[in-house]
C-alpha cells in the first residue's frame, strides 16, 4: 500500500534541537523528514481514525499501532518523494557530485594502494580516483536512475 500525503499548507521539519522563543531564532531544516517523524504522524492519524486516545492508552490497538511505549505491527518504508508519476530517492552514499560535469557518478572500488595506511581491513576501497573535485551528492534521483544504479548499467546519473 502507498500512502500519499498532500499538505494543505507548508510543512517544516527540523532537528530535535530545543527551539524556545527568545533564546535563539535559528533552527536547521531537515528534508525529507526522518522516517520516525512520519511514522509518528501516521500512527497518530490511525489512533484517531480507529478510535480515541483513551482507547489507545488502554491497549485497544496494541496489535497494529502498539502502545505508548511499544511499536505494533505497523511498518513503513520510505519516505519517498512523489511528483506526477515519478518517485524520487536520495542518492546512494557511494555516488558523488562531479561539479565539472554537473552529474552524479559512482565512486570506484579499487585495490588499496600501498601508500594507504589504515586499520581498515578489506583490501579494496571506494575512492574518487579522478583529479577533478567530487562532493557529497545532494538532491534526489528518480526511480529509473536508481534502478540503473542497482543494476550497474551506467557510469553517470542525472539528479534534481
Amino acid at each position: 500500500m502507498f500512502i500519499k500525503i498532500t499538505p494543505f499548507d507548508t510543512l517544516f521539519f527540523r532537528t530535535g534541537r530545543p527551539f524556545s522563543g527568545g533564546v535563539d531564532t535559528w533552527v536547521d531544516a531537515v528534508f525529507p523528514p526522518f522516517p520516525s517523524t512520519l511514522y509518528g504522524a501516521i500512527r497518530s492519524f490511525l489512533i484517531f481514525h480507529m478510535g480515541t486516545i483513551e482507547e489507545f492508552k488502554k491497549g485497544k490497538f496494541k496489535e497494529i499501532i502498539g502502545t505508548p511505549s511499544e511499536k505494533g505491527s505497523l511498518v513503513l518504508k520510505g519516505p519517498f518523494l512523489y511528483k506526477k508519476d515519478d518517485v524520487f530517492l536520495k542518492p546512494p552514499l557511494d555516488i558523488v557530485y562531479v561539479s565539472d560535469e554537473e552529474n552524479l557518478q559512482p565512486l570506484k572500488l579499487l585495490e588499496k594502494p600501498d601508500l594507504f595506511v589504515s586499520d581498515y581491513g578489506p583490501e579494496n576501497i571506494l575512492i574518487w580516483p579522478e583529479e577533478n573535485a567530487a562532493e557529497e551528492a545532494e538532491g534526489v534521483i528518480d526511480l529509473v536512475e536508481f534502478m540503473s544504479y542497482l543494476e550497474n548499467k551506467q557510469d553517470e546519473y542525472g539528479f534534481l
